[in-house]
């Protein structure tokens, strides 16, 4: 389906230590989202910020961290995974071993 939303500048955007300043975005109603998910959704970060990071998610602390890609090596042990498309995080995996 389509999406209403409306193209917009943020002068200054601070997340996980780092600031922006002048970022595009798109503004849209989350409302239909958070109820589906039963919980308030305040925004998506995009990929016109993630493609700029070397990023590590880690689901059970709930935290996002942000690494200068020059200077990133992976922690011993983790799973690093490529996106193959710099318009969204697009990347190959197995669900129950399909």
């Amino acid at each position: 389906g389509s999406v209403k939303s409306n193209v917009s500048n943020i002068s200054k955007f601070e997340l996980s230590g780092v600031t922006f300043n002048d970022l595009s975005c798109l503004i849209t109603d989350m409302t239909n989202q958070s109820r589906i998910l039963d919980r308030k959704i305040a925004g998506i970060i995009g990929t016109n910020l993630l493609n700029q990071f070397t990023f590590t998610i880690n689901y059970g602390a709930t935290r996002l961290t942000l690494q200068d890609v020059a200077t990133f090596h992976p922690p011993t042990g983790s799973t690093v995974i490529n996106f193959q498309n710099k318009q969204g995080p697009i990347i190959e995996c197995l669900i129950n071993g399909k």
